[in-house]
């Protein structure tokens, strides 16, 4: 698309030290719900993979992230050094989900569920690369996560700046290793 043809030219923007993206909440219509979810999906990638044209420069300027009504399914560019480097370096992050198996949207699951998409995609690869760096950190979902429920995880994970925790739906019984990512 062409924003997404505009996106890949943010590397010139040689100030920029913040990104935010506010993805539209999708809701699916039953009768064209997988193309609709292909496209949503499809936006999203491409405006996240823009990200990773000129690498050398973001992972050095960008400091802040925020990611809303980003979509619970797993990518292969989360998981590529490029973009985890990307994060390395972050001071803030905000991570909303919006999921697509929501009770209120019909329970329409393409993929894996929000739970096992917290637990891989967002602890491996957008937790785990800035936990040095970051100073404020946001996580939103827009169903329960965590604790009996499952999904997060945060065992392996220490944040030894973090001064501003933020958490949305956050199931957190039985999470010791909350308590101990953070100093």
């Amino acid at each position: 698309s062409s924003i997404e043809k505009a996106f890949h030219h943010i590397h010139l923007a040689r100030h920029l030290e913040s990104i935010s993206f506010k993805f539209y909440p999708l809701f699916y219509r039953l009768q064209d719900a997988f193309q609709q979810f292909c496209a949503y999906l499809s936006l999203q990638i491409g405006l996240l993979t823009s990200l990773t044209v000129d690498p050398a420069y973001l992972k050095t300027r960008l400091r802040s992230l925020s990611l809303h009504n980003l979509c619970d399914m797993p990518d292969d560019l989360y998981r590529k050094p490029v973009f985890k480097d990307i994060l390395r370096n972050l001071t803030t992050l905000s991570i909303s989900v919006h999921s697509n198996t929501h009770p209120n949207r019909g329970g329409i699951i393409f993929g894996e569920d929000t739970s096992k998409f917290w637990g891989t995609s967002i602890h491996e690869c957008f937790l785990s690369p800035p936990q040095n760096t970051l100073t404020s950190l946001t996580l939103w979902s827009d169903q329960d996560i965590g604790g009996v429920v499952g999904g997060a995880r945060f065992d392996g994970l220490f944040f030894p700046h973090l001064a501003d925790l933020s958490l949305q739906h956050f199931v957190l019984e039985g999470s010791e290793a909350l308590v101990a990512m953070v100093p």
